[in-house]
């Protein structure tokens, strides 16, 4: 619609002539083939369900089932829209199934029959709850309120693009858009109208000029291209339109999220006469049939790249897979590919069939959404985290699989064909393609790298984090400025000046607390400072000044590439591991400044704001490229940009990761040809859902999402030359494959609405190639190179006939100790010895690996070789088995078990046993605290239980359990709280006081707190008075330190007091002074915790405190610490209470300063009391 009839729709009622409207023309569609895919569950399970073994008694609900479900279809497509909702509230929705006597019914068939006819009921009650919960009228009710809306948010959109436009052209400045926009402006004449483009003056000139117009890949051109190419040749049939000659594949249209438009090519294929039409009537009678076809079309569908097994199968996939109904396009035998290569017959035969290998990660801990909890249902965060984690899993055993794969290929001499005739198999032969490559293409990259395979991918992030570019970026930024540290020290201790960590920390001693470029300068000019580190300084300010100059007068990237070159800085970033990608980071750097240069902003400021502003928004560079075609390395690359390209061996990986769906979950959609697309949001119920054009845009959106897929997917499985191996994974692959076995048609199709509710592209391809499968067979990867590195290639080679290789190593693929074959799996006629135990002198161990068998398809895929690898083969547990000190699982008896082969019993009981009643042997180690505080170690040892470090740290008194205070006697008998023991029925809980319960006045603690404040900030310059400390209050107060009601209970008294005492005396003639200085020391658990056993004695524990108050007295150091205790007794017995903290803060400070503390004083305040703890009173 055009944007100014942004709200002509929502005005509209959508009631009896509602179905005019093209949201509901778009839902009737949409519901058609759901209601399909609803009958076709319940016939299958009427299907099977009257089989002989089957739950004939359901067969009665299944057919009153399939009636409604006729009736639901039958009513959407005769009656109008409003009754539609009437009709699914009279179906009143599917009853209850008959009960199954025991015995009477196979289980498993039984189960599946239920199953299916619960997909059936949940498509059908879906459908109602999310379309029809409102009636016509609301729905159009709420379009009625939008309508405005909608037409003032067009007009926004105008206008904002009005002014964008100004804001553009004022800086001169043009996007990709506007070329095509302007272009357009210019061709088309002014009297044109919407749908009808009328040529320009200048469009006719060019016209005059071009005889021809060539289109390559006219599949991804979009609308306003369309118009630029009529405008310069015509229409086509109109007489001037036969100038245009337009090439492309509309199977491989896989960009539309850059508006590229297939129904372009779609409409001219189905408009214009096929050249094998003209050939074979003549060309007379031809033009008299095909009178109004606009042009001629000529199919090309000889593919000169591909062997004949991957043109068979890229044909089976997709007649099985794309047409109109949900795919835009009929995959017929005009679109099927027709073999044009020519290559020698495979060696040995079953070398190139198409490998289809599903990885089984069922017991590996992963579930599917579908098995969450409910709480953590689809799209929450808890079931994104877990699936995001369940993907990287997966990554790393598909990649370990391929790794496996690709060594086989190579050591079982797999020959590839090119213009020089047959060679074997190189690196850069193959590759592995990704549907997205960010998140999984380092997983890749590191097992294969892990598994001696060179591997290469073009990563989308890691630029800005690679170390030669932060290091150039901090050598721009200190010639920018030089007053910036960080950079600057980062500069300086770079390879490009060389300084150690020794000499910058000399350099900031030296300079003291300014600039450390200041520091910098200082040094170079101080005759004291070492010789080699001055030439260091006085080369970096010499360089610094001439490349400041340069950067002033000079480009942006001549600078850089002359500090490359001064520098040698690039030179020596090539010698380093991975030279070839730093350099090619390095050279990325000068060419993204060129590039920047050549626009309208410029300078080295601008330069580094513009990379600065790219870093935070979380944009990336991504690693530049570095490797050209020669390179003999695998790459991994996702299937966008393989279009084009062509490779022996293509591995295409991540079948099972789901479609992105997230543009269908946005707040406000929008569509081409629907438009706007609201949510209604109720401002009184503060309620949010999706109107009627928000459903209908929803549901084509993912129509056009899944045919876009299906193109994507084409275009993949069309890259092989010779070899195509698909590779996916999935939770359980028993109840997979039990939903494939009856997925198909009997035609061997997936239908309509199979394809359509397609979630991954596993779910297309896992039907067509496990179709009739009636066992899991295990493909084991080849385990030598991973678990046996030491075993060379020629000791394999040169193994005796017969000697299977160890348990470690497996079997290659699917193969066991008989001949393996190049394929990687046995056909079922040959693995069928697999089931009997093999005449050896280890027949179990032989007996246990059977060979994996194909799993037999129709249509076209009884050639490929597909088969289940179990996750333990690709190694998973490996980390977990070398933890605990096991070997791991048998290989051999793993595949006994899934054989269902018996195997012989050992001596496992004892085994049983020592891994049951396993201990952790350092379980009292864990049980102790890594770290603590003063104030608790206080606490274990009864110290001065209710003062008022004891409280400082909680905001309210202590009760015991009866709600009463808790008294000493809460303490152990050792002189340990009971908070450390074992609770005993007796033993009191020390709990915070409920905050009801607490007083409005300040506690005793808090009054503490307040004077520890004070002292804190209290000037000790000068005499100190009663009016110099309610100065300081008042300070405190003004700052917000202290409150109004803190200040009030502050005792200053107390504070003059102290200062007026030769304690305080000899603090304000001290020269130097600390106050409230934290640290953090560590102690021996022994000490922290008394009764620690002897084995766990050595722990180190963190112990944290605060010390009041240090101060020097010449060359001595005085601790003081204030308490502001109620004494009960004397001075002296209360300050010994006091010893253990005191005497744990001298050892910290002994330790940090190398010094000893010479006296330790405390002050209580309450008493004005001040009492030093001699040394001869040391326990």
């Amino acid at each position: 619609m055009a944007p100014c009839d942004g709200g002509r729709f929502f005005r509209r009622r959508t009631g009896r002539a509602g179905r005019g409207s093209p949201w509901v023309a778009a839902l009737e569609a949409d519901i058609a083939l759901a209601l399909g895919g609803a009958r076709l569950a319940l016939q299958e399970a009427l299907r099977m369900a009257l089989l002989p073994e089957g739950p004939s008694v359901y067969a009665d609900t299944l057919r009153e089932d399939l009636s409604l479900v006729a009736g639901l279809t039958e009513a959407v497509a005769t009656r109008p829209w409003d009754e539609w909702r009437d009709a699914w509230q009279l179906a009143g929705g599917f009853g209850r199934l008959k009960s199954v006597r025991g015995g009477d019914a196979d289980k498993s068939l039984q189960e599946r029959v239920k199953d299916l006819r619960d997909e059936a009921r949940s498509l059908v009650d879906e459908l109602g709850k999310e379309l029809f919960s409102r009636s016509a009228k609301q729905y159009a009710a709420e379009l009625e309120q939008l309508a405005p809306l909608m037409r003032a948010l067009a007009e926004l959109v105008i206008e904002f693009d009005g002014r964008y436009q100004l804001a553009k052209r004022k800086k001169g400045l043009l996007d990709f858009g506007d070329l095509e926009h302007y272009c357009l402006q210019i061709l088309r004449a002014d009297d044109s109208r919407p749908g009808s483009n009328l040529p320009s003056a200048a469009a006719l000139d060019y016209r005059k000029q071009f005889r021809e117009v060539l289109l390559d890949e006219y599949q991804d051109t979009n609308r306003v291209q369309e118009s630029i190419v009529e405008l310069l040749t015509g229409v086509a049939g109109e007489g001037e339109g036969g100038t245009r000659f337009m090439v492309g594949d509309v199977k491989q249209s896989i960009y539309r999220f850059r508006l590229a438009e297939p129904d372009l090519f779609l409409e001219k294929y189905r408009l214009f006469r096929p050249a094998r039409r003209t050939e074979a009537l003549g060309e007379a009678e031809a033009a008299g049939t095909d009178a109004g076809a606009p042009g001629r079309r000529i199919d090309l569908a000889r593919n000169f790249r591909s062997r004949l097994q991957v043109v068979d199968g890229v044909n089976a996939v997709f007649k099985a897979l794309m047409r109109e109904s949900v795919a835009e396009m009929e995959y017929d035998e005009a679109a099927e590919l027709v073999l044009g290569a020519t290559y020698p017959d495979p060696d040995p035969p079953r070398a190139n069939r198409i490998e289809f290998a599903l990885i089984d990660r069922e017991g590996t801990g992963g579930r599917s959404v579908r098995e969450a909890p409910a709480e953590q249902a689809e799209g929450s965060p808890e079931a994104e985290q877990r699936e995001e984690a369940a993907d990287l899993q997966t990554a790393q055993l598909e990649a370990r699989y391929i790794a496996g794969r690709i060594r086989q290929l190579r050591e079982e001499g797999f020959a590839v064909h090119d213009r020089k005739g047959k060679r074997g198999l190189a690196w850069r032969d193959i590759v592995i393609l990704l549907r997205a490559t960010k998140a999984w293409a380092p997983i890749l990259m590191e097992e294969l790298q892990a598994a001696g395979i060179p591997a290469y991918a073009e990563l989308g992030s890691g630029y800005f984090d690679a170390v030669e570019v932060e290091v150039m970026l901090s050598a721009l930024r200190v010639v920018d400025n030089p007053y910036q540290d960080i950079p600057l020290a980062g500069l300086l201790r770079s390879p490009m000046f060389g300084l150690n960590a020794e000499e910058l920390a000399g350099i900031r001693i030296g300079g003291g607390k300014g600039y450390f470029y200041e520091a910098v300068v200082k040094a170079a000019d101080d005759l004291l400072t070492e010789g080699g580190l001055r030439r260091k300084l006085s080369l970096f300010l010499g360089k610094l000044d001439e490349w400041r100059d340069a950067a002033r007068q000079g480009s942006l990237a001549d600078l850089i590439w002359r500090i490359y070159g001064e520098t040698g800085y690039y030179d020596w970033a090539g010698g380093l591991a991975g030279g070839m990608q730093r350099q090619a980071n390095l050279r990325s750097l000068h060419d993204r400044a060129r590039q920047f240069e050549a626009g309208t902003a410029r300078g080295l400021f601008r330069f580094l704001r513009f990379m600065d502003r790219m870093r935070e928004n979380g944009g990336d560079l991504g690693t530049a490229g570095a490797l050209g075609e020669g390179e003999d390395v695998v790459r991994i690359m996702s299937i966008h940009k393989s279009k084009g390209l062509e490779f022996p061996v293509v591995f295409v990986a991540g079948l099972g990761k789901k479609f992105n769906q997230q543009d269908m979950s946005a707040p406000f959609l929008m569509h081409k040809e629907l438009g706007f697309g609201p949510k209604f949001i109720d401002p009184d119920l503060r309620l949010s859902y999706p109107t009627l054009p928000c459903l209908a845009i929803r549901r084509r959106m993912r129509m056009e999402m899944q045919a876009e897929e299906l193109r994507v997917l084409y275009v993949a499985l069309t890259r092989p030359k010779e070899k195509m191996i698909l590779v996916g994974t999935t939770d359980d692959a028993a109840k997979t494959t039990e939903r494939w076995a009856s997925a198909l048609d009997e035609s061997g199709r997936l239908s309509d609405y199979r394809i359509a509710s397609a979630r991954r592209f596993l779910d297309w391809l896992g039907p067509l190639a496990g179709a009739g499968m009636m066992d899991i067979a295990a493909m084991p990867l080849a385990e030598a190179e991973r678990t046996a590195p030491e075993e060379t290639e020629r000791e394999l080679r040169d193994r005796p006939d017969g000697e299977s290789p160890p348990a470690s190593e497996g079997a290659a693929c699917g193969s066991t100790a008989r001949e393996p074959h190049a394929g990687g799996l046995e056909p079922a006629a040959e693995s069928a010895a697999a089931d009997q135990p093999a005449a050896s002198s280890d027949g179990a161990a032989e007996a246990a690996a059977p060979a994996g068998k194909p799993l037999q398809g129709r249509n076209g895929f009884e050639e490929w070789e597909a088969g289940v690898v179990p996750y333990y083969t690709l190694g998973s547990e490996a980390a977990a088995a070398a933890d605990s000190g096991s070997a791991g699982p048998d290989p051999d008896e793993l595949q006994a078990v899934l054989g269902m082969i018996p195997i012989a019993a050992g001596g496992w009981e004892a085994e049983v046993e020592r891994r049951l009643s396993w201990e952790y042997p350092y379980g009292e180690a864990s049980r102790i605290a890594a770290k603590t505080s003063v104030t608790e170690m206080k606490r274990m040892r009864g110290e001065a239980y209710r003062t008022e470090d004891s409280a400082a740290y909680e905001e309210g008194p202590f009760v015991d359990k009866n709600g009463l205070p808790a008294v000493p006697e809460a303490l152990g008998s050792h002189g340990v709280s009971r908070s450390a023991q074992p609770r005993t029925e007796g033993s009191s809980f020390r709990l915070r006081r409920p905050q009801f319960m607490e007083r409005k006045k300040l506690t005793a603690a808090e009054k503490g707190t307040v004077l520890h404040t004070v002292m804190q900030h209290l000037p000790l310059a000068g005499s100190i008075n009663q009016a110099a400390v309610e100065d300081t209050v008042a300070e405190l107060v003004r700052k917000r330190i202290l409150t109004e009601e803190q200040a009030s209970a502050a005792d200053t008294a107390s504070v003059v007091a102290f200062f007026e005492g030769s304690l305080g005396q000899r603090l304000l003639r001290s020269s130097k002074v600390r106050r409230e200085v934290p640290f953090s020391s560590t102690l021996p658990a022994a000490r922290v915790y008394p009764g620690t056993s002897a084995s766990e004695a050595g722990e180190p524990v963190l112990i944290q405190g605060v010390v009041d108050c240090l101060f020097e007295e010449g060359e001595r150091l005085i601790l003081v610490d204030y308490k502001t205790d109620r004494l009960v007794g004397g001075a002296s017995e209360a300050a010994e209470k006091h010893r253990f903290q005191l005497e744990l803060y001298a050892s910290a400070i002994e330790a940090a300063l190398g010094r000893p503390v010479d006296e330790l004083h405390i002050y209580f305040l309450d008493s004005r009391e001040a009492v030093q703890l001699t040394p001869d009173e040391k326990e």
